[in-house]
Parts: structure tokens; sequence; C-alpha cells
């Protein structure tokens, strides 16, 4: 990795020039590398709360007494944002979207969508509920390719009229079965 040098650090005037995190420890100033090679704690002065990451190529500030980092020229750290209080996201006249190389997370006692059209698509879809309600006003349609249904206990379906149409054999099994 190459340190290109804007100014070198280290006088008493402050200077200001390119360096790369070697250590940066949880609890503990992070470490960089000056362009000349020497090795010193700084004191992260970054305008969002950005958490160093070793390989982490920073802009710094500082003299001999005192070191910032004060830019992100390249970096794989963490920016962690922590906001007291409700926070609004909106874009005006425009979309969000919220993309993640390794996932998306949401995370929240309650959570809400509130919309006209909710498209869902995936190659798969787990879902785990202690209790489930779905109430469809009109139509609910299901299809599939093929359906499995394994209930622990006792299960029933009301309908004013029902219909079972089967290409194949239809197949009723139980110890009892009361029709009527």
């Amino acid at each position: 990795m190459h340190l290109a040098s804007i100014v070198p650090l280290g006088t008493s005037s402050p200077q200001l020039g390119e360096a790369v995190v070697v250590a940066a420890a949880p609890g503990e100033r992070p470490l960089v590398r000056l362009s000349d090679g020497t090795e010193r704690r700084f004191t992260p002065a970054f305008a969002l709360p950005y958490e160093p990451a070793v390989g982490d190529q920073l802009l710094v500030i500082g003299n001999d007494q005192k070191l910032y980092a004060i830019g992100v020229i390249a970096g794989a750290g963490r920016l962690s944002l922590a906001i007291g209080g409700d926070v609004s996201l909106h874009a005006i006249g425009g979309s969000l979207t919220l993309c993640g190389d390794k996932g998306v997370a949401i995370e929240g006692p309650n959570v809400g969508i509130a919309t006209q059209r909710l498209e869902l698509v995936a190659e798969s879809l787990s879902e785990m509920f202690g209790n489930a309600v779905r109430r469809v006003r009109d139509l609910f349609t299901f299809q599939a390719g093929e359906s499995h249904s394994f209930i622990e206990g006792h299960t029933s379906q009301h309908s004013k009229t029902a219909v079972i149409n089967a290409a194949g054999t239809v197949t009723v099994t139980g110890e009892q079965v009361h029709l009527g």
C-alpha cells in the first residue's frame, strides 16, 4: 500500500497527512502508521461515528502532542448511528433504498408496514411465529407446486361451501370419518 503524504507529520505546528490503521482494539485509541513510518495513537474526530478497522487509510491532522483522524480515505470499519428520541428518514420526491451486501436486518419490539401495495420476492421464505392471524377482506388465492401441512393438534375449516377437485386419487384416512 502506497502512503502518500501531503505534509509530513511530527512537527510542533499542525500538519496534515495520510496514515494507515495498524491496531484498533475496543476501549483503546487506535494506532496508525504515518507516511514516515512512525506509529502513533490518534483520537477519532470524524463527522460521523466511524469505528476504524486495521488497514483503513485515514486523513490525519496533528502535531507532536496530539493526532486526530478527520477523514476516511479508504475504510472497512463500522459506521454506527445511535440517536436519542424519534428518528424519521424520508426521501422527498423519490424512493428510499436500503441494501447490504451481507443482508439487511430490522429489529424492534413493534415493526409496522403501511402501504397500498406490498411485493415480496425471494428464493426462499422462512416464517416463525408464536401466533399468527391473517385476515383478507376479499379473495385470498394460494398457488403452489405442492403443499404440505403438518398440524400437531386440532385443525378445522369452516365455510359456506367447499369444493375439492383432484385429477387423481383423493384419500381420506382416519379412525373415524363422519360425513354429513
